[in-house]
């Protein structure tokens, strides 16, 4: 039999709502705890210095859940563990007197069974019982024989209940959907039932998906491909960044604003858009005391915000942090960025590639804010990828982001280099000032490269009649990747095309070269500079 999936990690507030509060006493009470059960249960027993490591917490924070567990009855302290140098850690481990039932519900038989903590069946029975004789008589039979099993291992109450069926289901409601071979059970409360019943959480499941613990497709320990998009329990995000006073950042709004709409099962909570840290702080201080599921941060300034962002980690509120970093490993559970230092590498490898064997050709630089690490990184990039080939940054001034100030750079490099080749702006929104002062210098005889991807630069180079033949993109989708990110960690669940069963920690977005032969491929995500 596969036991059907075991609600170890669920936590839906839902439980609230349905009549069946006291079983919540023998089950994790925040996402922090089912997160630590989850490694427990699929590692082993680890030591407290591990858990922290692996949960991106202190290890005060580890102590205190893992005290709670234990007054639930649901983790222990088993000894000390191995010496890593100073003072020992302790090791912990689900508490030896976990219990779940699964309960598999066949077209002629019932099976149940007691399992352990980490889903090892103890105990199991089966007779038969036809489906079709409907849902009271059918679950009569898996409740009597649950409480012989659960007898038989003297459990006074199982900490969870897994249900399969034999048809589709409504995993959020607990409810049979038109199962084709069911008939009476369209809508019968199944998980309710069962909950009530044997006074712990339940969770209903399709008994063709096997079991969480085979690591099969199809388990809540493995992102099986097309799963991820099937809804699942409904989740509430908060998400708060800068002000949109600039294209790609208006963009980054409105992208994750559309990526939630996607989602049935995603409650998006936005905070309005702001340069003031102290109101950022003041918007993520609400995310937690309103226990948001999730929390989506671009921080105007990673440095302040990180204390409030640790704070809701700490609070069992998964951060996931987008483009401008904290300054702690503990602030975040993932961490989605741009890649300037690529940037660079792109455009000047482009350039490289154009001006292929002209070793006295003028290059030219306009960056952004030269005081901002990433157009440091970005002009690192570039210079290393020039030199490749044998090229120098010739000219170089520095802007910052705005029309004006590209204006203004582009018309002081203009005058001070009377022969360019090729020039790299780093950002399209000053690129539009940049383009007004080459057009006032009536000047052509090199090619631009952009950078960030905009639409306005984009339509430019497809038209074919712009002096600038590429763009460099700095996606605007790290909003919208952060909402799908924050979704499948608050549902405990992976990306569906890797083998690892959890998030990554960090993703690293590439930055490719746009040109006309591929600038269609990169239309329909553009920013409106």
């Amino acid at each position: 039999m596969g036991v059907a999936r075991i609600p170890l990690l669920s936590v839906p507030g839902s439980w609230q709502d349905s009549g069946v509060a006291h079983s919540l006493a023998g089950r994790a009470e925040s996402r922090i705890q089912a997160r630590l059960l989850s490694l427990l249960r699929d590692e082993g027993p680890l030591s407290r210095a591990e858990l922290a490591d692996r949960l991106s917490v202190s290890r005060t924070t580890v102590a205190a859940e893992v005290m709670r567990l234990a007054e639930l009855g649901l983790a222990a302290e088993v000894g000390p563990a191995a010496s890593r140098g100073g003072r020992r850690s302790t090791v912990v481990d689900l508490s030896a007197d976990v219990r779940f039932v699964g309960i598999s519900v066949g077209a002629t038989s019932v099976s149940v069974a007691v399992t352990d903590g980490r889903l090892g069946v103890l105990t199991m029975h089966s007779e038969p019982c036809d489906v079709r004789t409907g849902p009271e008589k059918v679950l009569a039979t898996s409740i009597a024989q649950a409480r012989a099993v659960l007898r038989e291992q003297g459990v006074d109450r199982p900490v969870g209940v897994g249900i399969g069926v034999p048809g589709p289901v409504d995993f959020h409601r607990g409810i049979p959907v038109s199962p084709p071979i069911m008939p009476g059970w369209d809508g019968y409360p199944v998980r309710d039932a069962d909950s009530r019943e044997l006074g712990c959480p339940a969770l209903l499941d399709n008994d063709d998906t096997p079991d969480a613990s085979s690591g099969e497709e199809g388990g809540t320990g493995n992102a099986a491909a097309g799963s991820n998009d099937e809804e699942g329990e409904t989740v509430t995000i908060g998400f708060s960044a800068p002000a949109a006073d600039h294209g790609w950042m208006a963009q980054i709004t409105a992208a994750a604003e559309a990526e939630a709409e996607k989602y049935g099962d995603v409650e998006l909570v936005g905070a309005e858009g702001t340069n003031d840290v102290n109101l950022q702080i003041s918007q993520v201080e609400t995310f937690i005391n309103d226990k948001v599921d999730a929390i989506v941060l671009l921080p105007f300034d990673g440095a302040a915000l990180t204390p409030i962002a640790t704070r809701a980690m700490e609070a069992g509120i998964p951060v996931i942090n987008v483009d401008r970093e904290f300054n702690s490993p503990f602030a975040a559970r993932a961490t989605v960025l741009g890649d300037n230092y690529g940037m660079g590498v792109s455009a000047g490898t482009y350039i490289c590639e154009q001006l292929d064997g002209q070793t006295d050709a003028v290059v030219a630089e306009i960056a952004g804010i030269d005081s901002l690490p990433l157009t440091q990184d970005r002009s690192q990039g570039f210079k290393d990828a020039l030199s490749d080939c044998g090229l120098d940054v010739d000219n170089r001034v520095a802007a910052e982001f705005t029309v004006e100030s590209g204006e203004r750079a582009a018309a002081n490099l203009l005058q001070a280099a009377p022969k360019i080749d090729a020039i790299w702006n780093h950002d399209d929104d000053q690129g539009v000032g940049v383009m007004a002062a080459i057009e006032n210098s009536g000047r052509d005889e090199f090619f631009v490269v952009d950078g960030a991807g905009s639409r306005n630069v984009m339509e430019e180079i497809k038209s074919g009649d712009s002096l600038i033949e590429a763009t460099v993109i700095y996606p605007s989708t790290q909003g919208a990747d952060g909402i799908r990110l924050a979704r499948l960690v608050a549902q405990e669940k992976a990306l569906g095309d890797l083998v690892e069963v959890e998030v990554p920690r960090e993703i690293k977005l590439f930055a490719p070269v746009v040109p006309a032969e591929n600038v269609d491929q990169f239309l329909p995500t553009a920013f409106q500079s």
